[in-house]
């Protein structure tokens, strides 16, 4: 690989490929950030160039290139034709990528990707994985990403202004998580030691749904009131709260996501980075919800 490798990056405007790009441009490589809208702060010697998993890609951005990133993603609950412009948009992307040669391709997957997962989220990232299932291939699979952004962001916002939290059938679902350092962290070395294959980056150890919102209570010094729902309440509530347009920090799918929540045992797959993950109460206490 060439001294300043190249590396695209998707959905370079997101949470994780914010975060992706900040640091491998930072340590010297030549970035390509893929975004759906042309950011107003850029980080600077990064080329961005407008993006769409749903339209034709430029491939003269990957020639030369050595790595790719792929972190683009669009949500059902945004496009209800998500699950066909994610699966054909990335199989674009990897035929293009294999025809440039590019070395090595990252696929940013989630725990709960599984070919019978209840929420379309997880039946999309494991229809996606399917695609970079070459010898170099890595897909990567993190817990819940805990920063200040994406989902846990989201959930923040929603305590803050409401001083509610909804929770489901007990809140005795088990959540994994990661921080967003450790995630990006976990990439720079898959990359630096050529790893490949399926790799699962989340605490071995899960905190339940209720306890994970107390640390958060606890970082943010607030008292919020628990709302305790059954399942079916619960769907209802965010049915109504779409019709009306009021926005709820989890949505149908996210939902059916929690609910399926399994605990599974990441610590083999984390020998193989060898990186040592912060809890998820070290993880809340170093984000600035601010």
């Amino acid at each position: 690989m060439k001294l300043s490798p190249t590396i695209i990056i998707t959905g370079a405007n997101g949470f994780i490929g914010l975060a992706l790009v900040s640091r491998f441009s930072t340590i010297g490589y030549k970035v390509i950030a893929l975004v759906h809208h042309l950011p107003i702060q850029k980080f600077e010697g990064v080329i961005y160039q407008e993006f769409d998993l749903s339209k034709q890609i430029n491939e003269e951005l990957f020639n030369n290139a050595d790595i790719l990133i792929h972190c683009a993603y669009v949500k059902h609950s945004d496009n209800e034709k998500s699950f066909e412009i994610n699966i054909n948009g990335s199989n674009n992307l990897i035929k293009i990528s294999r025809l440039c040669g590019i070395k090595k391709n990252i696929f940013l997957s989630s725990l709960s990707a599984r070919k019978d997962s209840l929420s379309e989220y997880g039946k999309q990232k494991y229809a996606i994985e399917q695609l970079f299932k070459e010898k170099f291939d890595l897909i990567l699979r993190p817990g819940l990403v805990i920063g200040n952004g994406g989902l846990v962001r989201d959930i923040v916002d929603f305590i803050k202004k409401k001083k509610v939290v909804p929770v489901i059938n007990g809140g005795k679902q088990p959540i994994q998580t990661i921080y967003i350092n450790d995630l990006i962290n976990a990439i720079d070395i898959a990359i630096n030691e050529n790893l490949s294959g399926e790799i699962m980056v989340a605490d071995p150890n899960y905190v339940f749904y209720k306890d994970f919102y107390r640390a958060i209570f606890k970082h943010l010094k607030i008292s919020p009131r628990f709302i305790y729902l059954p399942y079916h309440v619960i769907s209802l509530v965010i049915l109504l709260a779409k019709a009306i347009g009021l926005k709820l920090p989890i949505n149908k799918d996210n939902l059916l996501g929690l609910m399926s929540n399994y605990h599974i045992d990441t610590s083999e797959d984390l020998k193989k980075i060898n990186l040592s993950l912060r809890t998820y109460k070290e993880s809340i206490s170093l984000t600035n919800f601010n």
